[in-house]
């Protein structure tokens, strides 16, 4: 029994340093991100993407509408289950996008 309440103390107090030390530490400031987007070789988030953005992707120009239409997407494979692109487009443009969530 006393071993168990050792124990008990020992890992309280790591959990207390652990909370002290994440509460004194500084934050790292935050630098500026780019948008994925703003750069050739980047991946197109389909939830973000403006229609003139989905129509300069190769293969997506004739369904950027449709794709705005359909969102939200939770993972780009949508675009095949919901049927908006052709299995051949999809493997086309695959490596080219992405989905991300809002916060």
């Amino acid at each position: 029994m006393r071993l168990l309440y050792v124990l008990s103390a020992a890992g309280f107090a790591l959990f207390l340093s652990g909370v002290y030390s994440a509460r004194t530490t500084q934050p790292q400031k935050r630098t500026e991100r780019r948008s994925l987007r703003s750069y050739s070789g980047a991946l197109l988030d389909l939830n973000a993407a403006s229609v003139d953005e989905l129509r300069a992707v190769d293969g997506l120009a004739d369904f950027a509408e449709r794709i705005l239409d359909e969102r939200p997407f939770r993972t780009k494979i949508d675009l095949l289950e919901r049927m908006i692109v052709p299995d051949a487009v999809y493997n086309e443009i695959k490596d080219r996008i992405t989905v991300r969530h809002a916060a």
